[in-house]
């Protein structure tokens, strides 16, 4: 195989035998949902005239976990009970 053919994400998780990256994040959901009292780093929000730099992404990681949540019928805080229970 050479380093410019392309490879499914799948083949290579079997060939390093990595977990899945969404096994990895809900195990570190689940870490930062037992904090106690650390719930508010999950729903910080940046001051109001806070501005994004030109360029950078305007997906944060929260969105991401929140639309992931969304095929699950979850919401944010309905995740985090249930991982907190885990």
């Amino acid at each position: 195989m050479q380093w410019y053919q392309f490879v499914y994400s799948a083949a290579v998780q079997w060939r390093t035998r990595q977990s899945l990256l969404t096994s990895t994040v809900q195990s570190l959901f689940r870490h930062i949902a037992r904090m106690i009292g650390k719930k508010k780093i999950l729903f910080a929000l940046p001051p109001e005239d806070w501005k994004r730099l030109s360029g950078c992404p305007q997906i944060v990681w929260l969105k991401t976990v929140k639309n992931d949540l969304k095929s699950h019928n979850l919401t944010l805080t309905e995740a985090f009970d249930v991982a907190k229970n885990c």
